[in-house]
C-alpha cells in the first residue's frame, strides 16, 4: 500500500520509497487497517523512548534509531510480519524501550524494563484503534485521515513529556492538567475548526451593553463563566474552555466532520443545548439537546448534506425568533447572519 505521513520523525522513522521504512518494516503488503495500527505502535513506542531519553536530560537531539527500534530479529520484519500485524504488535508490548546510557546504537543491546523505560505499560493500540473502527464505523478515507495525523504528530500525542519542552501551561490555568491540555493541542479536527471558523469570528475583549452575555472575551462570556477573570482571560485558557465545555462534555467531537464544525460554532453563538437542539430536529427526532447513542445511529443513516441543510436553516429560524423576541439583539443580526451565512 501506499505510505502516509512522509517524514522524518524526532527519532529517525522515515517512509522509504521501496516501502521499507528507516526501522526496516516492509509495509508492501499492509492493509489500512494494519497501517493505522503500526503507525500508532510506533508513535507510542517512540514517545516512550523520547520520555525515557528526557528522564535522563536529553531533550533534544535525540540518537537516532535504526533496525533495532523493535528490538526484534529481521527475520520476522522486524516483529510485524504482514500477515499477523496485530498478533506482532501484542507481542512487542513486552519489549523495553533502549536506554541511551546502556545502547550502542546498530545493535540490539536493550536495557532491562521499568515503568519509565518499557512499553509493557501502554495501552494495545491495535486494540484501541480496532475499538474506534468498530464503534465509529470508520471509512477507508476515514482512516487514511486518522494515519496522516498520526504520523504527523508523533510528539504531540499520548501527553509525551517532550510536548512540554515549549508550552507554558501557567497560561491555561492550574485547574487543567498537562494531559488534558496536550489532548487539546494535539485534537486537529478541534484545532482546525478553531482556526476555520471559530478564531475567525471570537476576537479579544468586549463589553457590549446589549450583550447579554456579558463582558466576553475568545468566546467566553461572564454570564455563563461568573468566576473568570473575563478581561485578563488567555486565549489559551479560553481554547481550553471551549474544548472541555463545547467539543468533549457535548460530544459534539463525535459527530462527522461535515457537520461537527458548524455544530460547534452554532454552539458558541446561540449555546449549548439549542445548537444540539437544531441538529436533532433536523434529523427529525427528539430534540432533548444531548447527542447520545440515538443522536449518532440517527447521523449514521442520514444524507450529511440534507442534514447540513437543515441544520443551517433551523439555525437561521432560531435567530430570527430571538431577534423578534428581544430586538435589542439586532444590533448584532448583521454579523450573526455573516457567520451563519459561511456554513
Amino acid at each position: 500500500m501506499d505510505f502516509y505521513g512522509k517524514y522524518k520523525s524526532p527519532l529517525g522513522y522515515q517512509a522509504g520509497a521501496n516501502q521499507i521504512d528507516s526501522y526496516g518494516v516492509d509495509h508492501s503488503g499492509f492493509t489500512l487497517r494494519d497501517e493505522l495500527a503500526y503507525q500508532m505502535a510506533r508513535q507510542q513506542r517512540e514517545n516512550q523512548i523520547i520520555k525515557n531519553y528526557n528522564n535522563q536530560g536529553i531533550t533534544q537531539d535525540y540518537p537516532q534509531q535504526g533496525n533495532n527500534f523493535w528490538g526484534n530479529s529481521p527475520d520476522n520484519n522486524f516483529g510485524f510480519g504482514t500477515s499477523q500485524i496485530s498478533s506482532n504488535i501484542e507481542n512487542m508490548q513486552n519489549t523495553p524501550v533502549p536506554n541511551v546510557q546502556n545502547q550502542a546504537y546498530g545493535t540490539s543491546s536493550m536495557a532491562g524494563p521499568s515503568s519509565s523505560s518499557s512499553f509493557s505499560n501502554s495501552i494495545n493500540p491495535y486494540a484501541r484503534i480496532k475499538q474506534l473502527l468498530e464503534q465509529n464505523d470508520y471509512t477507508q478515507n476515514q482512516e487514511v485521515n486518522n494515519i496522516n495525523q498520526l504520523t504527523q504528530n508523533s510528539l504531540l500525542n499520548s501527553g509525551s513529556d517532550s510536548t512540554s519542552n515549549n508550552i507554558d501551561y501557567s497560561l491555561y490555568g492550574n485547574d487543567f492538567s498537562k494531559e488534558f491540555i496536550n489532548e487539546m493541542l494535539n485534537d486537529k479536527r478541534f484545532q482546525n475548526i478553531m482556526n476555520n471558523r471559530v478564531r475567525i469570528n471570537e476576537g479579544g475583549y468586549v463589553n457590549h451593553p446589549n450583550d447579554r452575555g456579558g463582558e466576553t472575551k475568545f468566546a467566553i462570556s461572564s454570564r455563563w463563566y461568573p468566576n473568570e477573570d473575563i478581561k485578563n482571560l488567555t486565549r489559551e485558557r479560553a481554547d481550553m474552555i471551549l474544548f472541555r465545555d463545547y467539543w468533549k462534555d457535548t460530544n459534539i467531537y463525535q459527530l462527522p466532520d461535515e457537520i461537527a464544525d458548524i455544530v460547534l460554532d452554532d454552539s458558541i453563538v446561540q449555546g449549548q443545548p439549542t445548537a444540539i437542539k437544531n441538529l436533532q430536529r433536523a434529523l427529525g427526532i427528539v430534540d432533548d439537546g444531548i447527542i447520545g447513542q440515538n443522536t449518532l445511529n440517527s447521523i449514521k443513516n442520514t444524507n450529511i448534506k440534507t442534514l447540513k441543510e437543515k441544520f443551517i436553516k433551523n439555525v437561521k429560524d432560531i435567530e430570527e425568533q430571538y431577534l423578534n423576541n428581544d430586538p435589542s439583539q439586532r444590533v448584532f443580526e448583521k454579523g450573526h447572519k455573516n457567520r451563519f451565512n459561511k456554513y
